[in-house]
């Protein structure tokens, strides 16, 4: 079988993607479900709860030095018990994205990881030395990396709406 240049533009451009680490794989029916299972959990009461309490009190304050997060929000407090949740539910995602059970491409279409992880990352990594146990949020940072890594092929690029 005679390939042609185009046939060969494409194969190398998958190569070159296999080799980066990027994902062919179209999403599939399951991964809609699961997505749809991860939206419900977000519209749940307790987790609104965190995710409103995180941008309308948490986030507008830029607490990022870890000895002001943890005065402000001490172990028990009802904010901590927020990063918890919001921890909890981003270490989930990268668990199921990390071990391709979740396409990332349609996850990564769908959340925005990073400000996220900015914000509690230093609340991590005190959990990870006061507990010494390095996995605290582990997938968490994962995924936060993995979309940068994705995004920046992007930056630079203005994305227009229907592209």
């Amino acid at each position: 079988m005679k390939r042609g240049k185009a046939d060969l533009q494409i194969n190398t451009a998958q190569t070159s993607c296999r080799a980066k680490g990027f994902p062919l794989k179209s999403p599939t029916k399951e991964d809609a479900r699961l997505m749809l299972q991860l939206e419900q959990l977000l519209l749940m009461d307790p987790n609104q709860m965190a995710w409103h309490w995180f941008w309308r009190v948490f986030e507008p304050l830029k607490l990022r030095d870890r000895a002001a997060i943890r005065k402000a929000y001490p172990p028990g407090s009802e904010g901590q018990r927020y990063f918890d949740r919001i921890s909890a539910f981003w270490e989930s995602c990268g668990t199921l994205v990390k071990n391709r059970l979740l396409n990332e491409r349609l996850f990564f279409d769908r959340f925005l990881v990073t400000p996220y992880w900015e914000a509690l990352r230093e609340v991590i990594y005190a959990d990870r030395e006061e507990n010494k146990e390095p996995r605290i949020g582990e997938n968490f940072e994962w995924l936060a990396i993995r979309q940068a890594k994705l995004a920046a092929p992007q930056l630079g690029k203005s994305r227009k709406l229907g592209n």
